[in-house]
């Protein structure tokens, strides 16, 4: 436990300055919003700034607080911004390291190779669940405006009611389960692209117009099996479109692709000769 710990600290300064810089900017958008939201009783002809999403989300018409946060945290958020966010902090973990041969200094420490692979992909995880939670409370700030009535708004599912703020909480484990995949694919390609700058480039794309190609999934029915298809969790918890099997599904889906993703990753760079 105690090497695990320590290559996970190593992995942090890595890239903590790409971490704090990205917090600092989320934390300041938010206190320049907070402020042109109170500027808006001085200037009336100001226009409101934030609108809740109302794309087919079982909250979207509560009016507080929390149900527009639930309509918020869905979407293009968790299929294209926060994936972004997370390849800007991670995208060039592999790559880097075997460009710059720091990779054969870092296997002199005693740490096995396993762990060394399970460090990196859990210090992506948790710094990218950390910026998570500064998400969420940073739109919760926002919405505060609007009143915290709505707390406990019964939300119908298919398991039963449940109040606004364990909805809330279920949609914030979900994207949980989105990090983890999209932590594997992140590390999946950056071992396999050597080229820092190809590597980023290849996943930004993914998840900027990989969508593009469910265009085709009628005239290529494997692509229904595509991850990009089954990122949004969150919103699929709050559509009426989805049952409950096409949840389960989607996560069945995520949780094998990226356990193949890490097995092919951690087996190879178990036995692969890093001096040649």
């Amino acid at each position: 436990m105690s090497m695990l710990l320590g290559a996970m600290v190593n992995e942090w300064m890595k890239v903590r300055t790409r971490w704090i810089s990205i917090a600092s900017c989320l934390c300041s958008l938010v206190l320049l919003l907070l402020a042109a939201k109170a500027l808006q009783d001085i200037i009336p002809f100001l226009p409101e700034l934030s609108e809740p999403s109302q794309t087919n989300s079982t909250a979207a018409d509560a009016q507080g607080a929390f149900g527009r946060l639930a309509a918020s945290m869905q979407g293009v958020f968790v299929v294209v911004i926060f994936p972004l966010l997370m390849v800007i902090i991670g995208g060039d973990s592999w790559s880097s390291e075997f460009n710059n041969r720091t990779i054969k200094a870092t296997l002199l420490r005693p740490v096995g190779r396993p762990i060394y692979m399970l460090a990196k992909w859990l210090t992506l995880i948790l710094l990218s669940v950390g910026l998570l939670a500064i998400a969420y409370g940073s739109g919760f700030l926002l919405q505060s405006s609007h009143g915290l009535h709505d707390w406990d708004l019964p939300v119908p599912l298919a398991v039963g009611t449940v109040p606004l703020w364990l909805f809330l909480l279920f949609k914030f484990l979900l994207h949980i389960i989105v990090i983890m995949f999209t932590a594997s694919f992140i590390l999946f390609m950056s071992f396999f692209i050597r080229s820092n700058a190809i590597a980023m480039a290849t996943m930004m794309v993914a998840f900027l117009f990989g969508k593009t190609l469910l265009l085709l999934q009628t005239s290529l029915p494997p692509l229904e099996y595509l991850f990009l298809n089954h990122l949004d969790l969150p919103g699929m918890a709050s559509s009426s479109a989805y049952a409950p099997s096409d949840l389960w599904r989607s996560i069945g889906i995520l949780a094998l692709t990226g356990s193949c993703m890490y097995a092919a990753v951690n087996t190879i760079f178990r036995y692969q000769d890093i001096n040649r």
